[in-house]
């Protein structure tokens, strides 16, 4: 998953947390045990909220490029 992103004004509503116990139960219906994503390294508010969802980091994007911003990959491993 690239780029989900809330609204400051809606976050701290829920609607992150239905994105992805959604997205999950897509990739289950659809065969996928992961889900795999990225956060921006220095969004410290969104790093803690895909940890605090189970979701482990597993590596990290570095973009040389003024373009993207390096970010952490996350994943979570997802049980029937």
């Amino acid at each position: 998953m690239h780029k989900l992103a809330v609204l400051p004004e809606r976050q701290g509503q829920g609607l992150g947390t239905w994105c992805l116990g959604t997205i999950e139960k897509l990739a289950l219906t659809n065969g996928y045990l992961t889900v795999r994503l990225d956060a921006v390294k220095t969004y410290k508010k969104l790093l803690s909220f895909y940890a605090s969802r189970g979701y482990l980091r597993v590596g990290e994007l570095i973009f040389n490029s003024d373009v993207w911003v390096d970010a952490f990959v996350f994943e979570k491993v997802l049980f029937k």
